[in-house]
């Protein structure tokens, strides 16, 4: 099958990494939702031909920390498999992209806010 990127907003996966305020340090509950936005404007353009990442702090435990949706619908982890592997991605190799770079990011912001 050949996949033509940019794929329109509506048929990009959405991955929603819910954080956790506590990785913030003992100050999070009070940085996580400027930590959020910080987090989504330094990753709106990273694998953004097939991928709308959506950065949201994580204020219902029960919620998984990270999630997948197409069309406003949330899919299961093997759905969201499927999806990627149109693009040669899988989906723990982009959880393992996405966790190395919230690490990162929360250094920056710290950085930025010291």
């Amino acid at each position: 099958m050949t996949v033509r990127l940019p794929l329109p907003a509506a048929k990009k996966l959405t991955i929603i990494y819910n954080v956790e305020s506590g990785c913030l340090g003992p100050q999070g509950p009070s940085h996580i939702e400027p930590f959020c936005r910080f987090a989504q404007e330094q990753m709106v353009d990273l694998h953004s031909d097939f991928i709308n990442w959506q950065i949201t702090p994580r204020s219902d435990n029960s919620k998984p920390e990270i999630q997948y949706a197409l069309m406003n619908k949330l899919l299961q982890e093997h759905q969201a498999e499927k999806f990627l592997s149109y693009f040669d991605k899988s989906v723990d190799e982009l959880e393992t992209f996405l966790l190395g770079i919230i690490v990162i990011l929360i250094e920056q912001y710290h950085n930025e806010q010291a």
